[in-house]
């Protein structure tokens, strides 16, 4: 279980842990995403929660142009049921543990042949 941080500034609006890691191109991080069981809408790699009765949605940005370009990784942001983005101290413990989850989940298939070279 992913546990929010106690120092985590409750009024930010997303996690970047793991924005950044690059995929040479699109279509890869979507197979990830699709072969890790999440969705993927409107650019979006999208993990629904029900927590205390309150639906609530962990969005990790993937990209949504040419399946043959390269792309990267967001920011993670959890949502209401109408979308609008809630701040960190508002996301239940469940959601919270989802949403990392699923964006350390994405972010470990990054190409990383790249980051070596860099080192």
């Amino acid at each position: 279980m992913w546990r929010r941080p106690a120092a985590l500034d409750a009024r930010a609006t997303s996690v970047e842990d793991y924005a950044g890691g690059v995929f040479k191109e699109l279509r890869f991080l979507h197979g990830r995403a699709a072969q890790l069981g999440y969705r993927v809408r409107g650019g979006h790699a999208v993990c629904s929660v029900l927590e205390g009765g309150r639906g609530v949605e962990a969005r990790l940005w993937v990209g949504d142009y040419d399946g043959y370009e390269e792309t990267e990784t967001g920011p993670l942001v959890f949502t209401d049921p109408a979308g609008r983005v809630l701040k960190l101290g508002q996301v239940g413990p469940v959601a919270w543990s989802e949403g990392m989850r699923m964006a350390a989940a994405l972010y470990a298939g990054r190409d990383i042949e790249d980051e070596e070279r860099a080192a």
